[in-house]
């Protein structure tokens, strides 16, 4: 008797159990801020994260774009950790534009939120954050991050998260993310007499979630986005929001200051910053000259030249850059003397150096951008030096310079000797080689200097030439541009010497591909518009076009070098004759 009351007993107490373990579990994940709070004992959650929350778990197709600076990764780790621990057996994936980004979901897991919960600690079996990271809870679930690649196949999973979806190919998120898709959680009670004919009732339906920040509008993401927002006011549950830099301020997630910092400098991009901290898509206007697919194909160069100091300071990270046999190099530059004001609001002042390697086999043409920089405008004899130290650092054949305007200042400077006050060095003066104007005013000590100085014409059939040659020049492929930072973090990823470096010398040799990014994004920017029988290219009246304008210059250049057979020929006495200083021989009567 003693025995059947306890065992009574004992089952009253288990059914009590599992009544109270029902409540809350049915009460927390309706209220997954709640479980943060009480179970992770994260308790500073902002509203707008507690709606995102919620809707995460509402809906079944979500997409979030996010502004830097909100805790998008935070947000994203966060309901993977409340998914796995109230739904036992749950599966999630996470991908992004690389793995290492997929990583830090599970970094925060393991840095973040363990130490703060004994409970999460208990619950989690297994964490690997080395290799293929994932983490193992011990009711079954998982979470596993994965890269974007095709062999990232034969996976499955209830949820798959995709960070920074815009950096994936369209054909890797369909042919193998989607595919991990497996059938739907299926709870043990499900297979119980009593609710094998109500499956349909109780189905938990699969779920995709996007996430990134915004981009250009004829990128298969935006097609994307607007297949979202279309769901969005259906009866589907899609859901999809847009949050800028405001919010963050707002919440106190980012410093104001520090937003008027960047806003402020003198390398602000109008464009990078309305993608990346307004959330608002670029589009290309309906005169837009260059197109985004046309420009990407041709972002598939390494070969980048850097100048002494720099490649001194990140050491054995890069080969450095031999010019090619029979190729030549030539430096154009767009020149602006006055540093962008913070208070104009036009801000179309900076000097822009663009250096193209350029050959030719046979029939087949080669174009490389190998060098590019951005600086403030400033003091023309500066301008001047800096244009002949990096003739002598890059080996430059000649130098393409706008010879109205302010480029005029410039071209006196460098028809004269410089000296370098800091290094002593005299850097002789060359001359012009298309104009006699501009070579009669030479003042160099050398009697018989070089001619590489092409001073450049900017009348409007001219800058109708230039746009259109550096259309042909993109189109057809012959113009290689320097790859995408994305690719660029890719290649190094295995480079054990650039692994060693810390993140200044790191950004030096990126530099040059995030400086591609912002000619690419000033391209995109730019409308052409037909006056005549010329084309007129314009920017928008917050945009810049000056890296445009010295890649076009360059381009140009290429193709008037390849027209001009005596050129060529004469290139190779150029150094020869830079040496040969004498004065004029007096002839005995």
């Amino acid at each position: 008797m003693k025995q059947t009351l306890q065992a009574k007993k004992s089952a009253f107490e288990k059914d009590k159990f599992m009544m109270k373990t029902k409540k809350w579990t049915y009460y927390y994940r309706n209220n997954l801020h709640k479980f943060c709070e009480d179970y992770l004992n994260i308790n500073y959650l902002k509203l707008f994260q507690i709606i995102l929350l919620t809707m995460m778990d509402f809906s079944n197709h979500f997409m979030f774009i996010a502004s830097r600076g909100l805790g998008k990764t935070f947000l994203v780790a966060l309901y993977c950790v409340c998914r796995c621990v109230l739904y036992p057996g749950t599966k999630i994936i996470v991908a992004s534009g690389n793995l290492n980004q997929a990583k830090e979901i599970i970094g925060k897991i393991e840095k973040e939120f363990i130490p703060k919960s004994p409970l999460l600690n208990m619950e989690i079996k297994k964490i690997n954050t080395t290799g293929s990271p994932y983490v193992l809870f011990g009711n079954g679930s998982f979470i596993e991050a994965v890269a974007s690649n095709q062999g990232a196949r034969s996976r499955r999973a209830h949820i798959i998260i995709v960070d920074e979806f815009r950096l994936v190919p369209k054909d890797i998120i369909e042919m193998v993310l989607k595919r991990f898709i497996a059938s739907e959680r299926t709870p043990g009670f499900m297979s119980t007499p009593e609710y094998k004919n109500e499956k349909e009732k109780y189905i938990e339906r699969n779920k995709e979630f996007y996430m990134t920040s915004a981009w250009f509008k004829n990128h298969w993401s935006w097609l994307s986005l607007l297949s979202y927002a279309k769901n969005l006011i259906s009866d589907k549950k899609y859901f999809l929001c847009a949050f800028p830099y405001q919010m963050a301020i707002k919440e106190g997630l980012l410093n104001k200051e520090q937003v008027e910092e960047e806003m402020s400098e003198s390398t602000f991009n109008q464009v990078v910053f309305e993608m990346e901290m307004e959330t608002k898509w670029f589009g290309q206007g309906k005169d837009a000259f260059f197109q985004y697919d046309e420009i990407v194909s041709c972002r598939n160069s390494t070969d980048i030249a850097y100048v002494y100091k720099d490649i001194k300071y990140v050491g054995k990270a890069i080969k450095v850059l031999e010019k090619e046999k029979d190729s030549f190099r030539v430096l154009a530059i767009d020149i602006a003397v006055m540093a962008a004001k913070k208070d104009k609001k036009n801000k179309n002042d900076a000097s822009s150096i663009t250096v193209i390697e350029f050959k030719k086999n046979k029939n087949k043409i080669q174009k490389k951008v190998i060098y590019l920089e951005n600086f403030d405008g400033k003091h023309g004899k500066l301008q001047a030096l800096k244009v002949r130290q990096l003739e002598k650092q890059l080996e430059i054949d000649y130098i393409a310079i706008d010879k109205n305007g302010v480029g005029n200042g410039i071209l006196d400077y460098l028809l004269e000797d410089i000296i370098d006050e800091k290094t002593g060095e005299t850097y002789y003066a060359t001359n012009c080689m298309n104009n006699q104007v501009i070579a009669d005013k030479y003042l160099g000590s050398n009697r018989f200097p070089v001619k590489n100085i092409y001073a450049v014409d900017t009348t409007p059939a001219a800058n109708s030439n230039y746009a259109f040659k550096l259309k042909d020049a993109i189109n057809s492929n012959i113009l290689k541009l320097p790859l995408t930072e994305k690719a660029f973090d890719e290649l190094m990823q295995n480079n054990k010497e650039y692994q060693k470096l810390n993140e200044s010398q790191k950004l030096i040799l990126k530099l040059p591909y995030i400086q591609t990014t912002l000619l690419q994004n000033e391209l995109l920017g730019l409308n052409g518009t037909v006056d005549g029988n010329l084309l007129k290219i314009k920017e928008s009246s917050t945009a810049r076009k000056d890296r445009y304008s010295s890649l076009a210059y360059a381009n140009f250049f290429c193709d008037f070098l390849l027209g001009d057979k005596k050129i060529r020929r004469n290139r190779e006495e150029k150094k020869e004759k830079r040496e040969l200083l004498f004065r004029q021989p007096k002839l005995r009567k």
